[in-house]
């Protein structure tokens, strides 16, 4: 099995290429079939690739002129609502064309991996689903609530009202009924599912909102889906903490969102000598 971890950032700091290192060196001692790529969203400054690591970076209208856009709500993300590709839609647009990997992590920077031996565990558990995610929940009514009305095609006004106004008309969906969701700040995907994406992208000239998305076309596509106990989430809306474990919570088999300050990331690891 040859399995592809991406870390997906808007730019990169020390501790962050230092633990990448440290998953390498891991990787290669146990003779692991690992590669990591490091997916940078800002384009400030130019970073190239390590022995260690693969950067893809690239001017956001290349993925956006293919469709690879819209998988996050840019509305919330961007102050800049005209960038309509980021790290993950970026990422997308990459592993579509260089689909060479069995299985392909996707992995956000307020993600905390405890140990360099948390991805392989868990690969190990989960061998051969198409999707790892955090959850997988059937939508059980017709309410255009939450993000629903993102489902309808081209539903892309920056106003709620607008768009709840056009989801109360249309039924020009991207996907027909039961629709599913589940969050994915982390998730594992397949070759085949990539292969699925670059299907639904050629269709319909976009992506559409991830936390709807991946859980619903994997259902669609009747691909093998497996829940991970291990992914812990704590939701954070407006946060002003930047971490909501604390280090009596943490075990190296599990990972955690939301963890964004890197440098508790690293004294985590340290006192919990995770970090080899």
């Amino acid at each position: 099995m040859i399995t592809c971890v991406n870390i997906l950032c808007y730019e990169p700091n020390k501790i962050m290429i230092d633990f990448i290192k440290d998953m390498y060196n891991y990787f290669k001692e146990k003779k692991l079939n690992y590669s990591i790529y490091l997916t940078i969203d800002s384009d400030k400054k130019e970073y190239k690739s390590e022995e260690e690591y693969t950067v893809i970076q690239f001017d956001h209208k290349k993925a956006t002129r293919a469709g690879y856009k819209d998988i996050l709500l840019r509305y919330y993300h961007r102050k800049d609502t005209k960038v309509k590709s980021m790290a993950l839609d970026k990422s997308l647009y990459y592993f579509t064309r260089n689909n060479k990997f069995d299985y392909y992590w996707f992995i956000e920077d307020d993600i905390f991996i405890p140990s360099v031996k948390t991805i392989p565990y868990l690969d190990k558990k989960y061998k051969e689903a198409d999707l790892l995610i955090g959850s997988c929940k059937e939508k059980k009514d017709d309410k255009m609530d939450w993000h629903w009305p993102l489902m309808v095609r081209n539903n892309r006004n920056k106003l709620r009202k607008k768009r709840l106004e056009k989801a109360e008309k249309s039924k020009d969906y991207y996907f027909e009924k039961p629709w599913y969701h589940g969050w994915c700040q982390v998730f594992r995907i397949s070759r085949k599912f990539i292969e699925k994406i670059e299907e639904f992208v050629k269709k319909n000239k976009t992506l559409t909102f991830m936390e709807f998305f991946f859980a619903t076309l994997a259902k669609k596509n009747e691909m093998k889906i497996s829940e991970v106990e291990e992914f812990k989430l704590k939701l954070c809306y407006e946060c002003k903490e930047k971490n909501l474990f604390k280090l009596n919570e943490i075990s190296w088999k599990n990972l955690y969102h939301y963890f964004k300050d890197l440098d508790t990331q690293k004294e985590f690891r340290e006192r919990k000598n995770y970090k080899y």
